[in-house]
């Protein structure tokens, strides 16, 4: 079986098509997604075959997609989907080896038949001489990965040996010490693959005259650098590279915030190390970039000094936090109400302080006090076995795999409304008045945004709960049931009315006249024009 993904930041559009693909006669797993940045997570998830892809939205573009497409599953099509004839960006999907470049006014059977194009071509390469060819045209990306691996098991504590130096052909010497250089982008620079792919040529470009370099590009916009004088040195010369280092990464910072328009900030071990202490200082470093705030500014610094500056601040930041914490609502109180909004608000209070913090174990013991809540909560009621596998307490109470203070929000409001959604579901009674409420609001609003990620967070619900639970207790789906409701209504308004057909494409959710006439066609075999000659007053 085939895997289809659907991207398109207008919900309307990106249902619609899932709705076509699903009923139509091709053996596909159908995925969607709201933005190029979801897209690429979704594709290092499941891998998809053919992408269809607006080529216009906002943040990362349909051709910032397909880049990211070209290099890491270059195997799969990119479909570029657009509304505007514009040529020179269907000569860049060109360019890119998309499959097709089709406008979203055509017909249904137009991209019908570019996805099965595009199947057809992907099982023709399995079996022809072009993907041994392509196979070894990756070759140099393979071996420069097996080199990223292998630095990322040095970065965590594993000793190195010459004759792996040898056969991955990395430019240092296992018997010699050296530096290391922990590079992070501030997070509130526009960030893109595009951009991550440029950040380490130029620091290495900088270093590249005095240092023997490798470099393991990290999650998240963070880069290390394993720095070895190209000449073997004494003590005195050391400090004469410590000095060369700290003005050629200023002169790396300036060129990157010139020409990219990111902020790097750049921590370097005060002294030289040894390989058997480069995991032990890496893992310094890591820690002191995860809690030092001074990586939003530009900055080069060593360990030592955060360290230092770690010290001074944490002592103050932790009694004003404890007062924080003292103030905290009854959550256990609040889950059992489904005040999810007092929830959320304590949690924003909360992690917005954090973003202040310095002192790591300090954001660690407030995490464990907030999850510890939620933990009591479950357990007293019997929750967890209902609740998706990433709320189970396994998932909870590791810390480690929140990235960010963001990635520990987020996850915090997810579960607060899962914990809600589930305690009500067992109750019974809350669920029916749930689904009451989401139809009336559904009827009431057909001109609105109704994408199941809009009402997931109108009734403070995880959206794929949501989508389970509605089919669970009706046993249909909420795309089925508001595609239900805006026939229902068009139908009317076409029987009993002289409205325009694109106003009464509009009051269902149609802002586009073609797209109201292919759903409406989907729907009854039949234009909403042809439909009125034959029902209408």
């Amino acid at each position: 079986m085939h895997t289809l993904l659907i991207v398109d930041d207008e919900p309307v559009i990106t249902e619609s098509l899932y709705e076509l693909f699903i009923g139509s006669e091709m053996d596909f797993d159908v995925y969607t997604a709201f933005s190029g940045r979801e897209a690429m997570s979704l594709m290092d998830r499941v891998g998809a075959d053919v992408v269809l892809t607006d080529i216009r939205m906002p943040g990362t573009t349909g051709i910032d997609l397909l880049h990211y497409v070209s290099k890491t599953w270059p195997q799969s099509k990119v479909i570029f989907l657009t509304g505007h004839d514009d040529f020179a960006y269907a000569q860049a999907a060109i360019r890119g080896g998309s499959v097709d470049y089709v406008l979203k006014s055509e017909d249904d059977s137009v991209l019908l038949d570019a996805v099965h194009e595009a199947i057809e071509r992907i099982e023709a390469e399995l079996v022809s001489a072009e993907l041994v060819e392509r196979a070894r045209e990756h070759h140099a990306l393979a071996s420069e990965l097996l080199c990223s691996k292998y630095l990322e098991r040095i970065l965590s504590g594993d000793p190195p040996t010459s004759s792996d130096f040898g056969a991955l052909k990395l430019d240092l010497d296992p018997e010699r010490n050296l530096l290391l250089v922990v590079g992070e982008r501030s997070k509130r620079d526009a960030f893109s693959e595009a951009v991550g792919d440029s950040v380490e040529p130029i620091v290495s470009e900088y270093l590249d005259p005095v240092f023997r370099l490798a470099t393991n590009r990290r999650p998240n916009g963070s880069w290390v650098w394993l720095a070895q004088p190209r000449e073997m040195i004494d003590d005195e010369d050391w400090t004469r590279h410590y000095s060369f280092i700290s003005k050629a990464l200023q002169k790396a910072q300036r060129s990157c915030s010139e020409l990219l328009g990111v902020t790097v900030s750049f921590i370097v071990t005060a002294e030289n190390c040894a390989w058997a202490d480069i995991g032990r200082r890496f893992e310094r470093l890591a820690r002191l970039l995860k809690c030092s705030r001074m990586i939003e500014s530009e900055s080069v610094i060593t360990d030592s000094f955060a360290e230092r500056f770690l010290q001074q601040t944490c002592d103050i930041e932790n009694r004003r936090l404890r007062t924080l914490m003292n103030t905290a609502p009854p959550i256990e109180v609040l889950l059992d109400e489904g005040d999810a909004q007092q929830i959320h608000r304590w949690i924003d209070k909360v992690t917005d302080y954090l973003s202040g913090i310095t002192d790591y174990p300090t954001i660690v013991e407030t995490y464990y006090t907030i999850a510890l809540s939620f933990l009591k909560y479950c357990n007293d009621l019997r929750l967890e076995a209902g609740l998706p596998p990433e709320f189970h307490s396994d998932q909870l109470m590791d810390i480690e795999k929140r990235g960010s203070l963001d990635d520990i929000r987020t996850y915090l409001h997810r579960m607060t409304r899962a914990v809600i959604a589930h305690s009500f579901e067992m109750r019974g009674t809350q669920t029916d008045k749930l689904i009451e409420h989401l139809h009336r609001h559904i009827s009431s609003n057909l001109d609105s945004d109704l994408s199941l990620a809009r009402l997931a967070e109108m009734v403070s619900l995880n959206a794929s709960y949501l989508s389970r639970l509605y089919r669970k207790l009706t046993g249909g789906t909420l795309t089925c049931y508001i595609n239900s409701a805006r026939l229902k209504r068009a139908c009317e308004l076409l029987r009993n009315t002289k409205k325009h057909v694109c106003d009464i494409g509009r009051s269902v959710g149609y802002d586009i006249p073609a797209h109201f006439t292919r759903f409406f066609r989907r729907m009854t075999d039949s234009t909403p024009q042809e439909y009125r000659r034959l029902h209408g007053m």
